[in-house]
């Protein structure tokens, strides 16, 4: 038995406990690497969280060689110039990129000149949902690289899903692991949903641990249904051949007057402004529609937030109800607060937006 710790991002990290038939069978996803013993491989994860812990496994399995950093030059320093320079100097064909760093890189004031990595061949990552234009952009960077892994999973519950992304890749939709189930419920009701309509994603996964939780036997039987489904909390959709898409928690979800908006979905627009560094929309208080949208945005230097939110009004169709996705309110911030392992803390990034506005 061997215990690893949730990152966070929804409350206090818990712990999770692994039995060493499923700490085994988390060794598929090092096929996801296409690694080999010639293989350098950077992961600046912590060895407390499962992600960190791949680097273990990739040495277990293909005796590849292993390179690590704490975690908080990368997450909370946001080191660019630290990180590519090992990456270059010790010939790294392998990384493990996050959102944060990803986000970093692309607005890095030489990152085209400083990321001549010419060893650099694979890129995994995942976390967070991911932006396919950023990857792109990212691709761009890299000229090398044969493609950008993502994997969609958790430490609760295993490895589920995955993508390989290349400049031809014009979907989102990822292929479920070897081995898992996936279904798409209504969160409300628990009933399956048809394919292509949003729900709460359910796995079966032989990695998961009937006694999940270390010394919460109660949080353990909660996790799971009657059937042995575990409800992960995340929104997604299925299509008949079974490709996942991942649009968010069900957390997140916003519910504007008789409509549940996906943050994911109006993120994705943002994206495509040039001034925008990075975007967290959250659901915040109203009187009349229960909750409308906050756009919490980081801008580039040049960026000016009541210009971005003309560019919203004309990029957002008012829909059948009168109303566009378009935020009500827009705030800037310098820095979104990350969890220990680098993901955005949108409960907190929520509070504060609350605080700013007084509600």
């Amino acid at each position: 038995m061997c215990v690893f710790f949730t990152s966070g991002s929804t409350g206090k990290p818990k712990g999770i406990q692994l039995t060493h038939n499923a700490y085994i069978n988390w060794a598929r996803m090092e096929e996801a690497s296409y690694a080999s013993a010639d293989s350098v491989f950077f992961n600046d994860r912590p060895m407390t969280w499962i992600g960190g812990h791949q680097l273990i496994l990739g040495m277990a399995l293909y005796g590849t060689t292993a390179l690590t950093v704490n975690s908080s030059m990368v997450v909370a320093e946001g080191e660019v110039d630290f990180v590519l320079t090992i990456l270059n100097r010790e010939s790294v064909t392998h990384t493990a990129m996050m959102h944060y760093f990803i986000v970093d890189l692309l607005n890095y004031s030489d990152a085209v000149s400083f990321c001549q990595v010419p060893s650099l061949r694979y890129i995994l990552t995942g976390g967070q949902m991911m932006d396919r234009d950023q990857l792109k952009r990212l691709l761009a960077l890299f000229p090398n690289i044969k493609h950008i892994t993502i994997g969609y999973g958790s430490t609760d519950a295993g490895p589920i899903a995955l993508q390989d992304v290349t400049h031809d890749t014009n979907s989102d939709k990822m292929q479920v692991t070897y081995g898992v189930e996936v279904k798409i419920v209504e969160p409300d009701t628990n009933r399956d949903v048809p394919p292509g309509s949003a729900g709460e994603i359910c796995v079966r996964n032989p990695l998961i641990y009937h006694c999940l939780y270390v010394d919460n036997q109660a949080a353990s039987q909660a996790a799971f249904d009657e059937a042995g489904w575990f409800h992960t909390g995340d929104i997604g959709t299925m299509t008949t051949d079974g490709q996942l898409s991942v649009s968010g928690r069900k957390d997140d979800m916003i519910k504007r007057a008789t409509i549940k908006v996906f943050p994911a979905e109006v993120e994705a627009v943002f994206a495509q402004h040039p001034a925008v560094k990075d975007v967290i929309v959250v659901g915040v208080p109203d009187i009349r529609l229960r909750e409308e949208l906050c756009a919490c945005v980081i801008m580039e230097s040049s960026g000016d937030v009541a210009e971005l939110e003309r560019w919203c009004k004309e990029k957002f169709s008012v829909g059948p109800d009168g109303l566009s996705l378009a935020p009500k309110y827009y705030l800037q911030f310098e820095e979104f607060p990350l969890t220990g392992t680098g993901k955005t803390q949108r409960k907190t990034i929520r509070q504060k937006a609350m605080e700013k506005l007084k509600l």
